[in-house]
């Protein structure tokens, strides 16, 4: 299967496959123009790149408590994890 993936082409055929791809790209260019009604290219504008924080919600503030809870091996205010078990 490797011997697909790489072939080492002469300056011949690297003139002669950059030829015919471009012909096919100005082909193709050619028909799209034939195309009427295509959809317009629209953009998203948007005010900010960055996101506000926000306060915590209800449901984010029992989260550690919840996460203890449900684990079967734990200190005070953490958890322990298994290591190299598997």
């Amino acid at each position: 299967m490797a011997g697909f993936l790489y072939k080492d082409l002469s300056k011949k055929e690297r003139e002669e496959i950059s030829l015919e791809s471009k012909k096919i790209i100005n082909s193709f260019g050619k028909k799209l123009e034939l195309v009427k009604n295509l959809p317009s290219e629209s953009s998203i504008e948007k005010n900010s790149g960055y996101r506000l924080e926000e306060k915590e919600s209800p449901c984010d503030l029992n989260f550690k408590k919840r996460i203890l809870e449900n684990a079967p091996h734990k200190t005070k205010d953490s958890f322990i994890s298994e290591k190299k078990s598997w």
